[in-house]
């Protein structure tokens, strides 16, 4: 018998620590500190008081209020919404590197010289 260390015993233990970890009882334990239930008989065994089961995001309330996720989707187009957000964050970035540029030259009046490096590197990164 093989595991992904090489060692039974090491899958073993991965295998008790899943069981105690993902025990009802103990996920109740967790679910006052606003640590979010993956056994939905926890909810079901009464182990749980009513208003911290209320503010767990598997809460049948709060997973109809939640966003729903499409695994398919982000399958097909993760690397074009991960371009997109880092494009968004690039021009952010630039927004906020001309806003300091900006407040250097007109509100403290400093000219290109006194900026050093800095001053060098804002202007390359604007262009």
């Amino acid at each position: 018998m093989h595991s992904i260390c090489g060692y039974v015993w090491a899958a073993d233990a991965c295998c008790q620590f899943i069981q105690f970890a993902s025990n009802p009882k103990r996920q109740a334990l967790l679910a006052p500190y606003g640590i979010g239930l993956t056994q939905p008989e926890v909810l079901k065994s009464g182990h749980i008081d009513l208003k911290h089961a209320k503010l767990t995001p598997s809460y049948p309330d709060n997973i109809k209020k939640g966003m729903p996720s499409n695994g398919l989707y982000w399958k097909s187009h993760q690397n074009a919404v991960i371009e997109r957000f880092n494009l968004w964050m690039i021009s952010w970035f630039k927004a906020c590197l001309r806003s300091l540029y900006c407040f250097l030259t007109l509100r403290l009046k400093c000219s290109d010289h006194q900026y050093g490096v800095f001053g060098n590197l804002l202007k390359d990164v604007l262009e």
